[in-house]
């Protein structure tokens, strides 16, 4: 579609608007698109000018929306909902689908997107990572999807668990190939904090986390559901922060982003078992210990690395090194990997005593 648009990115940042049933702040239109902030401003700017939406101010935002008066508005629609409509679209049909960790792109489609060449993409390759994610709701929502996009919808529904396993051909294979994740919206538990009941207590690293308890270093409260899983939204939303501030270039920023959204997915952890860190000085380097105690040496020593690299990184000196692209790109993966694990043995895991 570039040829008849002035970019792909112009494209994108359409579907999203006129698509949409709202009005739009430009930074749902950035987050959603993987477009700069700053290119997403200069495009409304033009797009506005031309008549095709509206643009208004409330308070520090600007709402955008497409304008009715347009004459061409029907027809631009249906030209966009068929090229770059999968995008806003999708994101729409399964963002909230219960269960849903990460919503994925793949295929043809996400190569386009990517900017890479080829034939004019058919059917809609998307990937639903989750647990206990209903197959039927899924196909429920492809079908709307379908009606909307006048092209196949194909859901591919995995377990966290898979998606963060190396060794998967077909997870490789999307893994290999470019993919767009687009962010997902994380139901907030509606139980009090009161009903929260425990499983069966965590036995794994059983004798360190009483350790770290007895020395004052992790304290043991009242678990809270609620609360976890509010610490788990903060995650997502870090995470696909730092995603969107890798397509940026802003690779500091990024990585930055990714190592929070690790340590919030351990509190949350610990927060569904009764553990809390009190806010003192080497709570970040507890959070690794933890991580190692009751997950795995592997993930706890990886964490520590991070650790003392974000350090680095917010404080720099000429004698140590910043994150690079290649830092923030693995960070981003140990976030996943790690959310990945946690909201495995969320389901299953209790009360430490």
């Amino acid at each position: 579609m570039a040829p008849f648009l002035r970019s792909d990115n112009q494209g994108r940042i359409l579907g999203e608007i006129l698509l949409a049933d709202r009005e739009l702040t430009l930074s749902e239109v950035a987050q959603v698109t993987l477009v700069p902030l700053p290119t997403v401003q200069r495009e409304i700017d033009r797009l506005a000018q031309a008549g095709i939406i509206k643009a208004r101010k409330q308070g520090r935002n600007r709402l955008v929306s497409a304008d009715a008066s347009y004459p061409l508005l029907a027809p631009l629609t249906q030209i966009i909902a068929a090229s770059y409509g999968p995008t806003p679209i999708i994101h729409e049909a399964f963002s909230d689908l219960e269960g849903l960790a990460h919503l994925i792109i793949f295929g043809s489609w996400a190569s386009r997107l990517a900017g890479i060449h080829g034939p004019f993409p058919g059917d809609i390759d998307v990937l639903l990572v989750g647990t206990d994610v209903s197959k039927l709701e899924a196909y429920r929502r492809a079908e709307a999807a379908r009606a909307r996009i006048g092209r196949e919808v194909n859901p591919t529904v995995v377990s966290p668990l898979r998606w963060a396993t190396a060794d998967d051909g077909f997870i490789q294979e999307i893994r290999s190939q470019p993919y767009v994740e687009l962010e997902v919206t994380v139901a907030r538990s509606q139980e009090p904090a009161a009903s929260f009941t425990p499983g069966m207590p965590w036995t794994r690293g059983h004798d360190q986390v009483l350790r770290l308890i007895v020395e004052g270093r992790v304290a043991s409260v009242t678990p809270d559901g609620t609360l976890a899983q509010r610490i788990l939204e903060r995650a997502t939303g870090s995470l696909q922060a730092a995603r969107t501030l890798l397509q940026a270039d802003m690779c500091a920023d990024a990585f930055e982003k990714a190592y929070s959204a690790a340590r919030l997915t351990a509190s949350a952890l610990l927060e569904r078992q009764g553990l809390r860190i009190p806010g003192r000085d080497g709570a970040h380097a507890v959070v690794g210990d933890l991580i190692g105690a009751q997950l795995g040496a592997d993930l706890g020593s990886e964490y520590q690395h991070l650790r003392h690299l974000r350090n680095d990184t917010e404080y720099p000196r000429p004698d140590k090194e910043v994150a690079t692209e290649a830092d923030a790109r693995e960070a981003i993966r140990y976030a996943e990997t790690l959310f990945a694990a946690v909201t495995q043995f969320m389901e299953t895991i209790g009360v430490f005593r």
